[in-house]
């Protein structure tokens, strides 16, 4: 399957890349970068496009490149003082192409968006209270109302997991033993799961939790020890 990432310089899409990389069911990876990935990522099965802030915004341009994708990943990394533009317009415009880029027109587009769980107890808070992250709130949880919007629609050819980790922690350390923590191998394994149609649960918009996440990439990786 073809698969297409964002977030492939920051430390999930890395994650993610890498297991792309070494699960033999992702068969071409497309990674969308803001700047080229490091010279030491490299796979026979892997083509990074270094995309401009114009072709994020109207992904048609680099259409031809993304075509044949089942599924993207999207892990972008957002600065806390991110703008609306790359929180927002860009995974959304990706979005609303998405369903046009498959290889099987029989199956729904498969889009895994990386939020967190920090995000579910913003959008527990009021909406109008100016001062608990008053405008990065309202992005953050605008961006998700919007793709269950596109996934929910009558005509939809998208099926979108929004994964909601915790912390997220290196294998092996300590904080990789506390509670309501995941390790970026469980986490990269659960949404490349995700993205190849494995999950038990097919709705066309649904929440991923920290502790779901964690069983299902713990699942993968231990299949992979048998």
């Amino acid at each position: 399957m073809k698969i297409v990432l964002t977030g492939s310089t920051g430390r999930i899409g890395a994650a993610v890349l890498a297991e792309c990389i070494a699960n033999p069911a992702v068969t071409s990876i497309v990674a969308l970068t803001r700047r080229p990935l490091d010279i030491t990522v490299s796979s026979p099965k892997l083509t990074n496009i270094v995309v401009t802030r114009e072709q994020f915004l109207e992904p048609k341009l680099i259409q031809a490149q993304l075509q044949g994708a089942d599924a993207c990943v999207w892990a972008m990394g957002v600065p806390r003082n991110g703008t609306r533009e790359v929180e927002v317009e860009y995974p959304l415009a990706f979005a609303r192409i998405a369903s046009q880029l498959r290889a099987d027109a029989t199956k729904p587009f498969r889009l895994v968006f990386t939020s967190g769980a920090v995000v579910k107890l913003l959008a527990a808070k009021d909406t109008d209270s100016p001062w608990f992250l008053g405008e990065e709130r309202k992005m953050k949880t605008a961006v998700v109302d919007q793709l269950e919007l596109l996934a929910t629609g009558s005509d939809s050819q998208l099926e979108v997991t929004v994964v909601r980790p915790s912390l997220v922690v290196e294998t092996g350390t300590l904080m990789s033993w506390l509670p309501a923590t995941i390790t970026f191998e469980r986490l990269s394994a659960a949404m490349v799961l995700y993205a190849l149609g494995g999950s038990t649960s097919h709705s066309t918009f649904k929440f991923v939790e920290n502790d779901a996440l964690g069983t299902d990439g713990e699942a993968v990786l231990a299949s992979r020890r048998r």
